[in-house]
């Protein structure tokens, strides 16, 4: 009685698994392979119009960019400067005036 060795039960089994190949399947799978490659080609088409479009779109963007007036720099500071005014005085208001020896609480019940 032969021994069967780890190798040979492997082959044994590769060539029971393997499915006989029919020639309209075969067939079916070259022409969607085909259409596959036809797709691709037209997404791969379809990225590259595109890509140019958003270069047309940033192109005219930095045109109209370029169109839009710089704002007016503000004038240059004069040679004399100007003296600080003093805000306007105001009548004294006891809800809001209220002395270091007064509280908020003291004031508000005045």
């Amino acid at each position: 009685m032969a021994t069967v060795t780890a190798p040979d039960k492997v082959a044994q089994k590769a060539t029971v698994a393997a499915p006989s190949l029919d020639p309209q399947q075969v067939q079916q799978i070259a022409v969607d392979l085909a259409a596959l490659r036809q797709t691709v080609e037209q997404v791969a088409a379809s990225q590259t119009k595109m890509s140019a479009e958003i270069n047309n779109l940033l192109v005219t963007d930095m045109e109209i960019f370029l169109k839009i007036p710089t704002p007016l720099q503000p004038p240059a500071a004069s040679s004399h400067k100007r003296m600080p005014v003093a805000p306007p005085s105001r009548a004294p208001n006891r809800r809001t005036d209220i002395t270091h020896s007064q509280s908020l609480a003291d004031s508000l019940r005045n």
